[in-house]
């Protein structure tokens, strides 16, 4: 017996159970790199994360506590056809953003949506002038807490509050179920990328995503 062996004998029942459960997510890890694009394309079976979140929310409906926020200020110029432009192209890249989840005799599934254009609701800030920066933050703190209706949709939404002419704040809202912070993180350079693409009038030079999350859930429901 070598001292690996030696070691995972003096564990606890319950140590154990996690050492196990550990090594089975790494070993998913490990083999998710041979993932293939599944079979339906317009619906997949839930991941055991999403069907979680999915419990929860039956359970607790109408709840925020599963948002996903974040909120940037952009000073400078502001071409929004270019933004509106970007994010139509991120919800057309990520399958999860343009994703939604209905029951379906007593099983969740998530069914992924054709991608449209995304038009930004744009909020002028109204208030003295001095006030502005502040009453936009309270507005996005306020839109932060709006529940979700996971059946309908959208779980992704996008507001941008006009505090003047040279300032905007941008606030992309998320529920959990179709994201993470750090697919959140991806999402927002990704959006950096293309806006500075856009605004040149270049292509987009991201490549193309051949692995979406659906995909990973129905290869795991399968491992």
């Amino acid at each position: 017996m070598n001292n690996f062996d030696e070691a995972i004998k003096g564990l606890s029942p319950k140590k154990r159970a996690l050492l196990d459960l550990l090594l089975k997510e790494k070993k998913q890890q490990t083999a998710s790199q041979g993932i293939s694009p599944r079979t339906d394309v317009d619906k997949a079976r839930l991941s055991f994360a999403q069907q979680r979140l999915w419990f929860l929310e039956q359970w607790q409906p109408k709840t925020s506590a599963y948002n996903l926020c974040v909120a940037y200020r952009l000073n400078g110029s502001l071409v929004v056809p270019a933004l509106e432009q970007a994010l139509t192209e991120i919800v057309r890249r990520h399958e999860s953003l343009r994703t939604v989840f209905s029951d379906v005799k007593g099983e969740p599934v998530q069914i992924i949506e054709a991608g449209k254009p995304v038009t930004l609701n744009v909020i002028d800030v109204e208030g003295e002038t001095d006030k502005r920066r502040e009453i936009a933050v309270q507005l996005a703190s306020e839109e932060a807490q709006a529940t979700f209706d996971l059946e309908r949709g959208p779980l992704f939404k996008t507001l941008l509050y006009r505090v003047s002419s040279d300032e905007n704040l941008l606030l992309l809202r998320l529920h959990h179920i179709i994201a993470d912070g750090w697919s959140l993180g991806v999402l927002v350079q990704e959006l950096s990328v293309l806006y500075n693409a856009f605004i040149k009038g270049e292509p987009s030079s991201l490549p193309e995503i051949t692995t979406q999350y659906s995909d990973y859930a129905e290869w795991q429901r399968d491992a």
